[in-house]
């Protein structure tokens, strides 16, 4: 899909921006991408689960979203939120790395006592 180069640096911004904010940092969505970072937080709210998984969003819910908030997004904004929707899904659907002790003799002993 061919997104304004305006804009593919906005997605990137508020992607990373959102990705911050997951790994615990106090960053801030760019002011330009203040109504597309709004409407994924009220979305992602009211967002859907299906087996403890969680649900995309859908174009219905966006819809929803625009009439609710007298909001209008065009192809290119659409866009935006999706790319967000899709790196918060990927980022919730990683499984978190542990951190295991190195395998010592006392922990394999405590193991398997």
């Amino acid at each position: 899909m061919f997104i304004r180069p305006a804009l593919r640096r906005l997605r990137t911004q508020l992607v990373a921006v959102l990705l911050d904010q997951l790994a615990g940092a106090k960053t801030r969505p760019p002011v330009a991408g203040f109504l597309i970072w709004q409407a994924f937080t009220v979305l992602s709210a009211g967002r859907r689960y299906d087996g403890g998984f969680a649900l995309p969003f859908t174009l219905g819910e966006v819809a929803l979203f625009e009439v609710r908030h007298g909001a209008r997004f065009g192809p290119d904004h659409l866009a935006i939120l999706m790319a967000m929707d899709a790196a918060w899904l990927d980022h919730v659907r990683t499984p978190a790395k542990e951190e295991q002790p190195p395998l010592t003799v006392s922990v394999f002993d405590a193991a398997f006592a």
